[in-house]
């Protein structure tokens, strides 16, 4: 599980790449929100970085937060190296609307070492705090100001070019909201999901000692 949760993250955070400039318009009760797809994988990474600090530590969600971005690095080069190699005329056009990748990776990498970062500590902070009890509150309460300060950082450096500053407030406006409704949504599964995690976690390192003391 310490091999398949940074997965699952690094995942979710390459997907965020990919659907980082596909908005839609969701109507909620007669109100319009204007948001980026990505944003609902962004949410998701944020839900795995919490079960990885909650059952483990910061440490490890510092190491897996660099990770991350050397991988979302990786990616991108690999994929303007494919882009320029590619002479298909067909997939040119759907590589090349990939262009904006490098600017939103500038964004991701400086949103993470600041949104993710203070999501990690304030978890873990509240974990010593409070003994692991109040699981859920803590996890609401250490992912949404992680998620504002990434939204604002992320859309500020990679919209900054693309609209007005009015139209920016607005787009955060409905990133936040929408990052709400998402962490609330996860915050219901966030206890039973880290139950049956650690669970998990302890009946593999049992048997593990179990068969090395027979090996």
């Amino acid at each position: 599980m310490i091999v398949i949760l940074p997965m699952l993250f690094i995942m979710v955070e390459i997907l965020s790449i990919l659907f980082g400039h596909t908005f839609t318009t969701i109507n909620l009760f007669g109100i319009e929100f204007h948001f980026i797809i990505g944003v609902i994988y962004f949410c998701l990474g944020f839900y795995i970085l919490d079960i990885i600090t909650e059952i483990y530590n910061d440490k490890l969600s510092d190491k897996i937060i660099y990770g991350k971005i050397l991988c979302q690095t990786l990616f991108v080069l690999l994929v303007q190296f494919g882009i320029h190699l590619n002479h298909d005329a067909n997939q040119a056009a759907i590589l090349q609307s990939m262009d904006f990748m490098p600017r939103m990776i500038l964004a991701g990498m400086i949103a993470s070492l600041v949104g993710y970062k203070l999501t990690s500590i304030i978890m873990q902070y509240l974990k010593i705090r409070y003994e692991g009890r109040f699981i859920t509150v803590r996890y609401l309460a250490s992912t949404l100001p992680g998620e504002f300060v990434f939204s604002f950082i992320y859309s500020f450096i990679f919209l900054y070019n693309e609209y007005s500053f009015e139209e920016y407030i607005k787009i955060f406006y409905s990133l936040a909201a929408a990052k709400i409704i998402f962490s609330l949504a996860f915050a219901t599964i966030f206890k039973p999901a880290t139950k049956i995690i650690t669970f998990m976690v302890k009946s593999t390192s049992i048997k593990n000692a179990t068969y090395a003391r027979i090996k």
